[in-house]
Formats: structure tokens, sequence, C-alpha cells
């Protein structure tokens, strides 16, 4: 992967790991000595991205066609809005990327997480995250929270629910697989001690990125 000023840091994980809430401390908590935004996936800082994830969200369609979409809202996403941040030097928090497409579309749809992969890498020239956080909870811990929280579900809240136990061993997989980059939390703990623990590792990594430079 190419070497950029910035740092682009993803959050990976089952609906109900907590990423969103994670993500919007972490932010809060890094806003005032860096220059620091919050993304994600599918949709992102980007128009086109946005409208194919509103296709996604609010049509059932093939599994195939549903691998295609994810990899074009992702090329529009990283070559529009990403890699130019990263250039400039910020720090992106991007809820969700090319793990969820592995691990959905590949191994959850059963397409095959090679033929996702390079799907994927034909958009984004093998283009991958800094860091990856990955948090870890049960499937059936965290589904009960998504079903707690009273929020509306979407056609690929749906399909996770009935795919939940791939999803997790797929997630699983991929952070075994890639020890470097990957970075484990136990997000079934309480929420506060979620934050601390990544935030914790996570200003080590910017503060070795940024001496680097």
């Amino acid at each position: 992967m190419k070497k950029y000023k910035g740092l682009l840091i993803s959050f990976e994980g089952i609906d109900g790991s907590g990423k969103s809430s994670v993500i919007k401390n972490i932010y809060e908590e890094l806003k005032n000595n860096y220059e620091v935004e919050i993304t994600r996936e599918p949709g992102g800082n980007n128009v086109v991205s946005e409208k194919i994830r509103d296709i996604l969200l609010n049509n059932k369609v093939e599994p195939e066609t549903e691998a295609y979409l994810f990899a074009a809202s992702r090329n529009e996403h990283t070559k529009k809005y990403i890699i130019p941040a990263l250039k400039d030097g910020k720090i992106i928090l991007c809820d969700r990327y090319l793990d969820s497409s592995l691990v959905y579309q590949g191994i959850g749809r059963k397409i095959g997480y090679k033929k996702v992969e390079k799907l994927n890498d034909f958009g984004i020239n093998g283009f991958r995250p800094n860091f990856v956080f990955y948090l870890d909870i049960n499937p059936d811990i965290s589904f009960q929270r998504t079903k707690n929280d009273g929020r509306s579900n979407n056609v690929l809240d749906d399909e996770a629910y009935l795919m939940k136990n791939k999803i997790y061993e797929g997630f699983n997989l991929l952070a075994k697989k890639n020890r470097k980059n990957h970075i484990v939390v136990d997000a079934s703990k309480p929420l506060d001690e979620v934050i601390r623990n990544v935030l914790d590792k996570l200003k080590k990594i910017i503060e070795e990125h940024y001496e680097n430079k």
C-alpha cells in the first residue's frame, strides 16, 4: 500500500458491536489535537457513494449485484474522498471498509472471499486501511442490543441477522489472518471501557505515525 501523510483507521464488526458509538467518542477525544474526520461505508462523504448506499439499504438485490455495488461505492469513496484527505495528512475514522465486503458478500453470501477481494482491488488498486479495529462480540449479544435500541431495520440489517454466525466467523478469520494491522477489542465490555481501550491503542499508533513523518 502506498504511504500517505495521514491515517485511515477502519472499524469493523457485526451489527450491534458498538462501532458508531466508539467512533463518535474517539472523534471527540482527538479533534482538538488532530485533523480528524468521520466517514462510513457504504456511502461516506461522496455524493455517488451515498446514492449507491440508498439503493443497497432499500432494495433487495442479487448477491453479485450487491458485491458490485459495494465495490463501486468504495471506489468513488476512496478515490474522491479518502485518498485526498490522507494526502492532506488527516486521520480518517471509517465505519466499515473492505473487511465488511469480504465477510458479508464473500463469506456470508458465499460468493467467495478471493472473488470479492479481486473485485474490490480492481477499483481501489490494493488500497487498505493502515489499521483495523475489530470490535469482537458474540452475535447473540450484539443482535439483542440492536433489538433493544429500537432502531428500524433496513434490507442489509435483515439479511445480516440471518447470516450472523457466518459473519462473526468471517470477521474472526480476517483478524487472525491479518494480525499485523488488525486490532481485536472485546466489545462485550461496557462502552466507556471499550472506548478507552481503543483510544489508548489508537493514540500510540498516531504518535508513532506522525513522529516518523
